[in-house]
């Protein structure tokens, strides 16, 4: 019903540790890449993720569980990440705004408020419309047509079926 999904929104989800085992920091750190870019407001390099990703986070494997890379160099680092009550508890959050970056002076604990308010402050919340979408700024760089990896017609097929 739809009460029980409201109540359950706002139950906190079970906190669980990240437990690494010394053969899992070494897989760990053989998929980071410490030579990356520097970005502009940044004195030190990201350090890459080189692995699998997902939305340009980092994924590693511990046990059966998938966790975000960046949740992991925190506990490396600085131990387990508090839980502060809240549905998904804290965030670990990028000052260099590179999802994939490891390095564990870019990263820094908050709220889901803090990482939105980071966010907005350094300009990425602002979702662009209109003739300032990157669609019509830089058409050339979309593929089209065949080129298209979610295209289910070639030019071939298309043409069949029009001089139908």
């Amino acid at each position: 019903t739809q009460d029980m999904k409201a109540a359950d929104s706002t139950v906190p989800r079970a906190h669980r540790e990240i437990k690494l085992s010394p053969s899992d920091e070494i897989r760990f750190w053989k998929k980071v890449d410490k030579n990356g870019p520097t970005q502009p407001h940044m004195t030190a390099p990201c350090w890459v993720w080189t692995a699998s990703k997902a939305v340009g986070y980092g994924r590693f494997r511990v046990g059966n569980h998938l966790i975000k890379a960046h949740r992991i160099v925190w506990v490396i680092h600085h131990g387990q990440i508090p839980h502060d009550g809240s549905y998904h508890g804290l965030c670990v959050c990028h000052r260099c705004d590179n999802p994939a970056c490891c390095n564990p002076s870019h990263l820094f604990l908050g709220t889901s408020n803090d990482n939105n308010h980071d966010k907005e402050v350094k300009g990425r919340g602002n979702h662009v419309k209109g003739d300032n979408h990157y669609s019509r700024t830089h058409p050339e760089r979309l593929a089209r047509g065949e080129a298209n990896k979610l295209s289910k017609l070639t030019a071939e097929k298309v043409i069949k079926i029009r001089s139908i």
